[in-house]
């Protein structure tokens, strides 16, 4: 069986937001030193879903953003604008 990494996912699952979205978070997250389940305490969102969303395999809705966005500080906005600078950085 292959393995299939995250950006490789991604490009199966036809989402360039998903990748963006899994880069951003990751990132955020290790830069506080937070595991994943102290975000998923911070922010009301499951552990597995926090996975899921680091490896690109879920969509976040706007109320994964607010309640992400308050856990790192800062508005649901502020994080899409993040996730989509991020992806508009990437070629597809």
């Amino acid at each position: 069986m292959a393995v299939v990494t995250r950006d490789r996912c991604c490009k199966l699952c036809g989402s360039p937001l998903r990748s963006g979205a899994a880069r951003v978070l990751l990132a955020l997250r290790q830069k506080r030193g937070w595991t994943q389940g102290e975000l998923a305490e911070r922010s009301g969102i499951c552990q597995s879903m926090l996975s899921r969303t680091e490896r690109g395999q879920h969509a976040l809705t706007l109320d994964d953003l607010t309640r992400l966005g308050k856990a790192f500080g800062m508005t649901a906005a502020r994080l899409a604008n993040k996730i989509v600078h991020e992806t508009a950085g990437r070629p597809r």
